[in-house]
């Protein structure tokens, strides 16, 4: 549109000094004039046109182009891929470690549950509660070598958070620690023969990946804690055990 005025503007400017010219220009040389500035003004005009249909075509374009929908990702075959790289469900998924009671006391707020400070070989030790009131007196469980799980996800347990699990023995008459052998230390890695993978950092509670491994885990007739027949074992400082339990289930 600018083209088209600059162009009208200079036809006008030629046609006023054409109007200062000392001779007075005839009726032929006027119509050539008109004709001209005509011509100039409609070429100029549809040149606009023709530049703004253009850029308004290109722009439409480029707005189809980005508003072009992307190829939807294929989602199955991430979950193919995902599902393949899933480890098998297994005790070695479990951190379960030797354990030390350096403190026992009654739960303030709960009377069934003691809230033991175990050392689980970490800077600091760990606090757990226990539903064993009534089952093991306070002085049996103080200063007591111990079996923890300790990636259980903390757990909030009447105002205080419990930060690992105390595995031991139980019947419905009777609860007993499972010890560690002679010579464990607190932080020592409890390992199956054959199965001795990394422990996943948590266990996602919605999964119930403890519950169905503890359904094989059971008190041998040598007082020997077991899972699927295979023995706790401490490194070579050889197997966990109950000191009177036998053939008895674990939780």
């Amino acid at each position: 549109m600018m083209y088209y005025s600059i162009e009208c503007n200079n036809f006008h400017s030629a046609y006023k000094s054409k109007e200062n010219l000392s001779e007075t220009p005839n009726r032929d040389t006027l119509r050539k004039l008109d004709l001209m500035g005509d011509r100039k003004c409609s070429v100029s005009s549809s040149q606009t046109a023709s530049s703004s249909n253009n850029h308004s075509q290109a722009k439409n374009e480029e707005s189809s182009d980005s508003t072009k929908k992307k190829p939807k990702k294929d989602k199955s075959a991430k979950k193919v891929e995902k599902k393949s790289k899933e480890r098998s469900i297994d005790v070695s998924v479990l951190d379960l470690r030797v354990g030390h009671i350096r403190d026992v006391k009654r739960h303030p707020d709960a009377d069934t549950l003691y809230v033991e400070e175990i050392d689980c070989g970490e800077e600091y030790p760990r606090t757990v509660c226990t539903g064993l009131v009534g089952q093991i007196p306070i002085s049996e469980l103080n200063d007591r070598f111990v079996i923890v799980n300790c990636n259980m996800k903390p757990k909030m347990m009447r105002g205080i958070v419990s930060q690992a699990m105390l595995i031991e023995a139980s019947s419905p008459d009777m609860d007993e620690l499972i010890e560690p052998p002679d010579g464990a230390k607190p932080g020592d890695r409890v390992y199956f023969e054959n199965f001795e993978g990394e422990p996943l950092p948590v266990l996602n509670p919605k999964r119930k990946i403890f519950e169905a491994i503890k359904a094989d885990f059971w008190v041998n007739n040598e007082g020997v804690a077991t899972w699927k027949n295979i023995p706790f074992q401490v490194g070579s400082l050889g197997v966990c055990k109950c000191k009177t339990a036998r053939n008895m289930n674990i939780r």
